[in-house]
């Protein structure tokens, strides 16, 4: 009996070590994965890529300046951009709608930032934290029912669906959520990830998502549970902000 009872304990000594040797190894990929999603991948930033970056703030100027679209136009022309404010679809404050000058039924939603005298914002970003970004109050702007219908929108008007959608901090969340619910492309810059973005199933859309590495709101993508259609690109900021968080976000 005494032999028996030891081959039991040291058989259940031996499994408990190994099950224990597995949540180690499986903690210490986890942490890798971790460190490998949030540090730096690259050191440089395709042209292409400063240009979406740079019609993403086109759409914080549109919102600055009551919609004046031709003070839009003259900063995407002076940065060499060939697209131009859509007279087919209206833009919104929270929405820059733009069509390729050559090829016109290529369109591009472009979702401004958070902004740091507008409220509404800054309730949107604590919903989008806590995941209660679809739950609208009375009196309360719902900002991602209105960013998908204006998506919605496009295709209606234009005949085929928005090209890609850009999107910076709680824009990138908008642009992100909408191009998972229609199916649509993005590129995003230090988005803001809550709790839901960090837990969504994979969708049709690719995502690509650039982040700087002191960036706080998007550190979430690296701990987002499908990263099947995203490709994330990690680069240091221009400057070190380590005790600005503000000025590294942006």
């Amino acid at each position: 009996k005494d032999k028996k009872d030891l081959e039991k304990d040291i058989k259940k000594a031996t499994d408990t070590a190994a099950d224990t040797a597995k949540a180690e190894q499986m903690r210490e990929g986890i942490n890798v994965s971790l460190i490998n999603r949030i540090k730096a991948n690259t050191d440089s930033v395709p042209e292409l890529v400063k240009q979406k970056a740079k019609m993403v703030r086109a759409s914080g100027l549109f919102d600055s300046n009551n919609g004046d679209k031709q003070a839009v136009n003259e900063y995407l022309e002076e940065n060499d951009i060939p697209y131009r404010v859509s007279e087919k679809v209206e833009s919104t404050g929270e929405a820059l709608v733009l069509e390729n000058i050559d090829d016109p039924t290529n369109v591009k939603v472009a979702f401004r930032g958070s902004k740091m005298n507008n409220l509404q914002d800054w309730i949107s970003n604590a919903k989008i934290g806590i995941g209660q970004e679809q739950r609208n109050f009375a009196g309360e702007k719902d900002a991602f029912g209105e960013a998908r219908a204006k998506v919605r929108e496009v295709e209606q008007v234009y005949g085929n669906k928005a090209n890609e959608l850009l999107g910076h901090s709680r824009g990138a969340a908008l642009g992100i959520s909408v191009g998972d619910a229609e199916g649509i492309d993005t590129t995003t810059f230090n988005a803001l990830i809550g709790k839901n973005l960090a837990r969504a199933s994979e969708s049709q859309a690719q995502h690509t998502a650039w982040r700087t590495t002191e960036d706080v709101p998007s550190i979430g993508l690296g701990f987002r549970q499908n990263l099947k259609n995203f490709k994330i690109n990690v680069i240091r900021p221009l400057k070190d902000n380590p005790l600005d968080p503000i000025q590294s976000h942006k």
